[in-house]
């Protein structure tokens, strides 16, 4: 398996930045996997503060709990949320793993040219 290939690989099924590791790519693999984990964290704790938000709902309100009470209460705490960062995190995620795969695999096809082929 060539070293694009691998990179390709690396960066589309572990983590963006992950085959740029593989081809020492330091600065390049940090940057993609700092954007990822910081994305990742904006996300996690949008989800963690709309989470504790339901919690208090359902605890000031009592009551027995049903699935239908429980996803009224997602709904109304979702519309309320800053759900924009959110969603500049997703795309942020998203184009960082594009640019490493298609990154990682012309950083590949460079590596697996020597200079015997370059004529």
């Amino acid at each position: 398996m060539n070293h694009a290939l691998k990179a390709s690989l690396l960066s589309a099924f572990a983590c963006p930045g992950a085959g740029h590791l593989y081809l020492k790519s330091y600065p390049k693999a940090a940057t993609f996997i700092v954007i990822v984990i910081g994305s990742m964290a904006i996300i996690l704790r949008q989800a963690l503060i709309n989470a504790q938000s339901i919690i208090e709902k359902i605890q000031i309100e009592g009551g027995t709990l049903d699935i239908n009470r429980i996803l009224t209460l997602i709904e109304s705490v979702t519309q309320q949320s800053h759900h924009q960062l959110v969603v500049i995190a997703s795309y942020s995620i998203t184009a960082c793993w594009l640019v490493a795969l298609a990154d990682a695999y012309r950083l590949g096809k460079k590596m697996n040219i020597s200079p015997n082929d370059i004529t």
